[in-house]
């Protein structure tokens, strides 16, 4: 996932201003000129303060459940002022035959199936919009409490009518008002211009099975350090209104 940036900050009331680019097989990011592109996020970035660096040879899924998933597909942006937002993204799928070395279908282990658990499912993260020369850098805010993971294990509460509800059943939850963790999500969207008690995200399973992921987005935080847990979309932080709400857990 990156970012581009107008490096000499130009900006209009009508959006940005660029001579277009044409179109090319080159094996590259191209961008119009007077812009630059560089990585913003990338898997395994650490998002939680006491979250470990990442070391693609030694693959952990306690550390994997604190770092930016696997396979960012969709990408949701909640801004704030002075340019800065939070980014919400879903990672659909993992590839283990890329992910680990000397991976074997026949012969997964334990440690290798946790860990792409801990990589599927969801990452917000505070990005913050700092000045550098005449144009400006996008970053992603390190221990924010914005920063989450929602992941294949992340117990997700369910409230409203369909709690309890035979078809909401399972063995793990024989009551219907618990989901353990969130899958395959692909199609989504986001309703930035709705008021701040119906802003919600869904997504859809690629196999079939429709599963809702529905976050509370409160008034992104002015600052870094103004993102309370309880300020920037906790979802223990306010009603549910009937709508599914996830919950963290500490692993």
């Amino acid at each position: 996932m990156g970012s581009i940036a107008n490096l000499k900050g130009h900006e209009t009331t009508s959006g940005l201003t660029f001579s277009p680019i044409s179109g090319t097989k080159e094996d590259r990011v191209a961008v119009p000129d007077g812009y630059k592109w560089e990585p913003l996020a990338a898997w395994g970035q650490p998002l939680t303060a006491d979250a470990p660096e990442f070391d693609p040879y030694d693959l952990d899924p306690d550390a994997q459940r604190q770092q930016v998933g696997y396979n960012c597909d969709f990408v949701s942006w909640f801004p704030s002022l002075h340019g800065s937002g939070i980014v919400c993204v879903n990672h659909e799928y993992t590839n283990p035959e890329l992910t680990f070395a000397n991976y074997s279908e026949d012969h997964t282990t334990k440690r290798e199936v946790d860990h792409e658990i801990a990589a599927y499912g969801v990452s917000t993260f505070l990005v913050v919009r700092r000045s550098q020369g005449d144009g400006y850098r996008y970053e992603l805010y390190p221990g924010s409490d914005c920063n989450r993971r929602i992941h294949g294990e992340t117990p997700i509460a369910i409230t409203g009518p369909v709690a309890g509800h035979p078809l909401m059943r399972t063995s793990m939850d024989p009551d219907g008002t618990l989901v353990n963790g969130t899958f395959n999500n692909c199609g989504a969207a986001s309703l930035l211009g709705a008021p701040t008690s119906q802003r919600r995200r869904t997504s859809t399973s690629t196999s079939g099975t429709t599963k809702v992921l529905c976050m509370k987005w409160p008034r992104p935080p002015t600052t870094a350090s103004a993102c309370g847990k309880r300020e920037a979309g906790s979802p223990t932080g306010g009603s549910t209104d009937g709508w599914i709400s996830a919950k963290s857990r500490t692993r």
